[in-house]
């Protein structure tokens, strides 16, 4: 057991399902949008272990703004949850381009460590960045309704990203005075 066991980092009763106050209907399963990843956190289960949660805000489109979650559960009790949590993880890192962050948290030797790594590392590599994502439904359980899950991430290259505004000339007063002291 980590030196952190008894610290509770985070909880989710289940309540958060996008915008507060908005009863969104799913979006189309398949459906593929450019997003901006926004929040990463690393959180304690109700079993406790630990997941990921990414949030990734749709950034085109009709659906600009709308946020979609995905939960990747590095640490549990089951082996093909783990191995489906490690897929989901090397997709989300080749998405934003950074293979080599999946292997150095693959080949971590404690739970220590890679806890270590998630609320450090992790968080400054993954957000912020643009990536393609797929969009899934999954059933919703114990009376909440169905929502949208990310089922892949796809890097978008370069000559495909979206680009900033250029910025346009201003025009400079000539006739603004300056103080004294200023060059």
């Amino acid at each position: 057991m980590g030196i952190y066991t008894d610290i509770p980092v985070g909880t989710n009763d289940g309540s958060i399902t996008g915008r507060t106050g908005s009863n969104f209907v799913p979006l189309p399963h398949g459906s593929v949008y450019r997003a901006l990843l926004g929040d990463f956190k690393y959180l304690v289960t109700s079993t406790g272990g630990r997941r990921a949660e990414v949030t990734a805000e749709i950034i085109e489109g009709e659906h600009a703004g709308r946020c979609i979650y995905d939960s990747i559960n590095l640490l549990c009790a089951s082996a093909k949850a783990k191995s489906i949590a490690l897929e989901q993880f090397r997709a989300l890192c080749i998405g934003v381009g950074n293979e080599a962050l999946f292997e150095e948290v693959y080949n971590v030797n404690s739970e220590e460590e890679l806890e270590l790594l998630m609320v450090t590392k992790v968080p400054i590599a993954l957000t912020n960045k643009i990536v393609e994502i797929t969009v899934g439904i999954e059933r919703g359980t114990n009376g909440y309704p169905d929502r949208n899950k990310i089922r892949a991430y796809r890097q978008i290259g370069p000559a495909t990203a979206p680009s900033l505004p250029r910025l346009q000339p201003v025009a400079v007063d000539s006739t603004i005075v300056r103080p004294e002291w200023m060059p």
